[in-house]
């Protein structure tokens, strides 16, 4: 089973960026009235070159990817890139008070909101990086109902936690903020819980076959939540 500590850190790194998000679309809704349009339209232009900098950074990483995200990647980036070009193309001469230039600004905000929303909706949904073809879910799908099919599935469980743990660890090796590397340094011994859990199930065990399904439906929601969080902390 996870450790508490694990739970209250995914919890609260999700709920930081998620308030980061919400505070960010907020505070520049409420600047388009207060301060002057080069300063509202320089720090929605900050915004969006920063999240244009988070994807790329995501799109090129060589670790927990699939193919899938990076055509995500690209194509958000791009619909960032567009929102951009048309910030720049604003007159930095228009007034604050302007009913056109509030409305145009606020759009620009709306789209900012919507892209950010998107992106991290459907890069969530995509999330599980292909590392193997013996995914937690593919391995679910698996019906357990003899000896035979028994020893298959734990068979692949066990190559894929390797799969799935040697990727993890490239985190915390690799990975360059503290948040990332004790979120991959928990993973990896939830992980390795899960490997002892699984080598030591035999057909003897009471509802051997139940106690397989939970094992996998563990490790589904490891690597899920590891992968999830690895994004929010970005």
């Amino acid at each position: 089973m996870y450790s508490k500590a694990f739970f209250v850190a995914l919890f609260c790194i999700g709920l930081v960026n998620c308030i980061s998000h919400i505070e960010d679309v907020d505070f520049l809704n409420d600047a388009v009235g207060r301060y002057s349009p080069v300063l509202v339209k320089d720090l929605l232009m900050d915004r969006v070159n920063h999240k244009m900098e988070q994807i790329k950074v995501i799109s090129n990483s060589t670790i927990g990817i699939n193919q899938k995200q990076i055509d995500l990647c690209n194509v958000v980036h791009e619909g960032f890139a567009i929102l951009l070009s048309d910030l720049e193309l604003m007159e930095d001469s228009q007034v604050i008070g302007d009913d056109t230039y509030d409305n145009t600004m606020k759009g620009f905000i709306s789209e900012f909101a919507s892209l950010t929303e998107t992106f991290n909706r459907e890069f969530e949904f995509l999330k599980l990086p292909d590392l193997t073809k013996d995914t937690p879910d593919a391995l679910l799908e698996i019906k357990v109902i003899d000896s035979p099919s028994f020893n298959i599935v734990k068979s692949k469980l066990s190559a894929s936690l390797k799969m799935y743990q040697s990727d993890v660890k490239k985190y915390d090796s690799t990975e360059k903020k503290e948040k990332i590397r004790i979120l991959a340094q928990t993973t990896v011994r939830n992980l390795e819980d899960i490997t002892s859990k699984a080598t030591a199930l035999t057909e003897s065990v009471f509802n051997y076959r139940v106690v397989l399904h939970d094992i996998l439906v563990e490790f589904k929601q490891t690597v899920d939540m590891f992968y999830r969080q690895f994004l929010a902390i970005l």
